[in-house]
């Protein structure tokens, strides 16, 4: 794959412009400071090969030649949109789940907010970063890394969840191109209802470990137990403690695990 052959690809859909790079160190850094340069609405930049590629929470997410998608979508919000900007990371974790269950007829669940998991093994993640001058919002980036080859799953000890591909989990289609592509259709089919009662509905349909016990951790806090309730009308996650109160997070940097009795 090459720049034009990508352009090709992605002729009929409106996008701002197409980077591709055979290896860089992380989508998400080129596509910030493109961002922060005037990169236009719905600008993309993939790459064959990440070698410093971020997750959340200072987490590595790297990607091997020809066994995974790494991309980073560039967006400019609107004003209305904004508003609300946490749940541009939930939005891309729904268009890849949709785009696997559409087109390919896999049963794929969101590990809140974002993560995407087949067989409750991991195989996507979601980084969204924001490109900022003093308050005013420049860019919003949108870095998505998604297994397609079992290569692709790492071998060391680096691995904070299970993992697995969409090789292993028997998706007929291990091509980039195709990937990329439906994603993007799909982010383009879901943006508009963002926020809507719709969206959220849409999303807890996906929403794993509904009605079992978690672990979630806060960064310099204790991790705790709670039973998922599911989402309430913001999006938050709903949850309920050991005492039977109820507590409500925003997607953010909190890290959720299933509890493992």
């Amino acid at each position: 794959m090459d720049t034009l052959e990508l352009e090709s690809f992605l002729s009929d859909l409106p996008m701002g412009g197409i980077k591709y790079f055979e290896t860089i160190d992380s989508t998400n850094r080129y596509a910030l400071e493109w961002a922060e340069k005037g990169a236009e609405d719905f600008s993309l930049v993939v790459a064959n090969e990440q070698t410093a590629g971020r997750g959340r929470m200072a987490r590595k997410w790297l990607t091997t030649p020809g066994n995974s998608l790494a991309m980073s979508l560039i967006l400019r919000p609107s004003h209305k949109e904004q508003k609300q900007i946490h749940l541009f990371s939930p939005l891309a974790g729904l268009a890849v789940a949709e785009s696997l269950k559409n087109t390919y007829g896999l049963n794929p669940l969101i590990k809140w907010p974002n993560d995407i998991l087949l067989d409750h093994k991991k195989v996507c993640g979601i980084l969204c970063e924001a490109a900022w001058d003093k308050d005013e919002l420049r860019g919003m980036v949108i870095g998505i890394g998604l297994n397609l080859k079992n290569e692709s799953i790492p071998t060391d000890d680096s691995l904070r969840y299970p993992a697995s591909s969409l090789e292993s989990a028997g998706c007929d289609c291990l091509e980039v191109l195709p990937h990329i592509r439906n994603i993007l259709l799909e982010f383009r089919r879901l943006r508009p209802i963002l926020a809507t009662s719709e969206f959220i509905t849409k999303w807890e349909s996906y929403l794993a470990f509904k009605g079992e016990q978690v672990i979630l951790t806060a960064p310099e806090k204790d991790p705790e137990i709670f039973t998922l309730i599911g989402l309430d009308a913001e999006g938050n996650l709903h949850v309920i403690d050991s005492a039977g109160d109820e507590k409500f997070f925003q997607a953010g940097e909190i890290s959720l695990r299933p509890f493992k009795s």
